[in-house]
């Protein structure tokens, strides 16, 4: 059989293509999960930028606190006697 030594190498040639299917197949599954991590730091960035959304809105709510706490606090005694502490 003169032509064994060429059906072994071919034969090895098949098993390198084979591992480098595997190498690919390896590299397709970090990259998948590479691209998951990417998604849930996205995520994570979205969760920030909604907690952040409502610090915005408790803030505003406190400054309309402030606004008809001072606005009733005007309306019922005089906004000069308090500057100016004078009780009299």
């Amino acid at each position: 059989m003169p032509f064994l030594p060429f059906l072994l190498f071919l034969l090895f040639l098949l098993f390198l293509l084979f591992l480098l299917f595997l190498l690919f197949l390896l590299f397709s599954f970090l990259a998948f999960l590479a691209f998951l991590a990417f998604l849930a730091f996205l995520a994570f960035l979205a969760f920030l930028a909604f907690l952040a959304f409502l610090a915005f809105l408790a803030f505003l709510v406190f400054l309309a606190f402030l606004v008809v706490t001072f606005y009733f606090y005007s309306c019922f005694l005089d906004i000069g006697q308090i500057l100016s502490l004078n009780t009299f």
